[in-house]
């Protein structure tokens, strides 16, 4: 049994009228599929669907001492701003 040979040879008659109607309903194939799927998607989304898994809750638990550590953050902070604006610390400009 031998195996059939495939390749990519047209034979002994070209038929270029017979490759661009190939071509050409391939592109409207696709076309086609590509408008269907957005349209599909726009329905889908404005519908109020949710395109993916759904998302988890987020958890709104904070830390107490996360929270301590940022107003502590803060503060420093502000001490340093009051420390610029009462002329605890100078700020020289360098483009002067």
């Amino acid at each position: 049994m031998t195996t059939p040979r495939f390749t990519l040879a047209y034979g002994k008659r070209l038929e270029p009228s017979r490759d661009w109607i190939v071509l050409l309903a391939t592109t409207a194939l696709l076309l086609f599929v590509s408008v269907a799927w957005n349209l599909w998607l726009f329905n889908h989304v404005a519908g109020g669907a949710v395109l993916g898994a759904p998302a988890s809750p987020a958890t709104t638990a904070l830390d107490e001492a996360t929270i301590k550590e940022l107003g502590e953050i803060f503060a420093e902070r502000a001490r340093e701003a009051t420390s610029y604006r009462n002329g605890t610390y100078r700020f020289i400009d360098p483009s002067r």
